[in-house]
């Protein structure tokens, strides 16, 4: 091959690859990225329709328990595993109530972690069995349709101020209602902060209605919880601007603001 022939050679290859190039590259970004995605959900508004009859099908998969060393109560997160090409999962209504018995986790510590079997965009975990391990009694921890986020149980030496929860309870973080109104209950939703005792039957929401909890802290000398919460209706999309509110001592009530109203005002000032 002559040196004219290879350079032609050559600038035909650069001449068909460059564009080649900038195509692929316009695709991958056209192309619906799994970031760019929320998360699988739950679906509240079925599609106009819609029937059980042609509902996809879905699995129920069963994780390995949560378990406290100084407590008989398991916690088996309950998952729904979505069929090919189902967005969401779909749930029918719950039709057995909760049985009364005897009252005995961004999250620090998040046990549902360990829920890891399939991949998020193929499983929903929806809802969590509660089992006390040496009477064998059980029930379900919720009775509406939800996507839970996390769990944390307390440490063994919780009465010594370690680990990240208090004695006795357990805190949630789960999304439970369609707050943005578009038929799916989501991680686009509000994701709310609840407390309960260690048997799942007094479940109290901390957090406002109207924010998502980004993180929370735990202090167990003051006893009280800090919640980093957004204004979920103000602006959705973004958690640039936070809030932080404070629930104390037995956490009957909800979290309120940690700054006094005179303060905040004082503060706002300074920014404007």
């Amino acid at each position: 091959m002559n040196l004219k022939r290879y350079n032609d050679w050559l600038i035909a290859i650069v001449g068909t690859a460059g564009p080649l190039a900038i195509l692929a590259l316009i695709a991958w970004n056209l192309r619906p990225h799994s970031y760019d995605r929320p998360m699988p959900g739950v679906t509240v508004q079925p599609t106009a329709g819609a029937t059980s009859a042609n509902k996809p099908q879905q699995q129920l998969a069963l994780c390995a328990p949560i378990v406290s060393n100084d407590s008989d109560w398991q916690y088996i997160p309950l998952v729904s595993v979505l069929p090919k090409d189902a967005a969401n999962a779909s749930l029918g209504s719950y039709s057995v109530a909760y049985d009364k018995m005897a009252q005995g986790i961004s999250a620090p510590g998040n046990a549902l972690s360990d829920c890891r079997y399939r991949g998020e965009s193929t499983r929903v975990m929806f809802n969590v069995l509660v089992r006390h391990g040496a009477t064998g009694d059980q029930h379900l921890l919720l009775q509406k349709p939800a996507l839970l986020a996390s769990l944390s149980v307390p440490d063994v030496k919780c009465a010594t101020g370690e680990g990240d929860v208090p004695c006795g309870l357990l805190i949630w973080t789960l999304y439970d209602e369609d707050t943005n109104h578009d038929g799916v209950i989501n991680d686009l939703d509000a994701r709310r902060l609840y407390v309960s005792d260690l048997a799942g039957l007094t479940l109290r929401r901390l957090s406002p209605a109207n924010v998502t909890v980004l993180d929370w802290k735990w202090h167990a000398r003051t006893r009280e919880l800090f919640l980093v919460v957004h204004d979920h209706q103000t602006d959705p999309q973004s958690n640039d601007t936070t809030n932080l509110l404070v629930a104390k001592g037995d956490f009957s009530a909800p979290a309120t603001p940690v700054i006094e109203p005179s303060i905040s005002n004082n503060l706002k000032n300074v920014l404007h």
